[in-house]
């Protein structure tokens, strides 16, 4: 089996090109406003791992990105560097370097990116996280596994890094779910 560092990457393209692909692969429509639209100064790095997509991403500029809530995917954001505002249902939560959150299906919500904010988001199925719960011995039925709305701090966040940068640079399969069992302080089934 071959294992590509990344299935697409690209460096110095306009925050349109990264935001138009976030959407063909289906991280969920959204409109992107850049506050200072610098051409040519964000970046991505795109794998799909099985069921996962995997983005780290900065759009080069400060931006806000207006979710429309139609992807059927949750979505665990980990803010690698700078800052990010997520507001979604009147709720604020203000996101640094080390924070994630997990964001359900369907959520609409609006995230502004400060100029230098990078973000590594998985884009994992829902049918994936409740047939996980399920093989962990959770009765789950479908819609009703739900995260709160708060960033927690991951308390491996360095080491999450260090683990896509391994990732990137040698080809190493890595324990990504690792990364989501460690998001579960916040989980509720019901």
């Amino acid at each position: 089996m071959h294992l590509k560092v990344c299935d697409r990457e690209a460096v110095g393209v306009s925050a349109k090109s990264v935001s138009d692909f976030l959407m063909s692969e289906h991280f969920g429509k959204h409109e992107l406003i850049e506050g200072s639209p610098n051409d040519r100064l964000a970046e991505i790095k795109f794998k799909r791992f099985g069921v996962l997509s995997i983005s780290e991403h900065c759009f080069g500029c400060e931006a806000k990105l207006n979710a429309l809530g139609s992807s059927e995917n949750f979505h665990l954001q980990v803010v690698l560097s700078g800052e990010s505002v997520v507001q979604s249902r009147g709720l604020i939560q203000r996101l640094r370097h080390g924070d994630s959150m997990m964001l359900a299906p369907h959520s609409s919500f609006t995230s502004t990116y400060s100029a230098d904010c990078r973000k590594l988001i998985i884009c994992i199925p829902a049918s994936f996280i409740e047939q996980t719960a399920f093989e962990f011995g959770y009765r789950v039925h479908k819609g009703t596994i739900e995260f709160s709305f708060e960033k927690k701090r991951l308390p491996h966040s360095a080491l999450l890094s260090v683990y896509w940068k391994l990732y990137c640079n040698s080809l190493k399969i890595i324990p990504m779910i690792e990364a989501l069992c460690i998001t579960t302080n916040y989980l509720r089934i019901w």
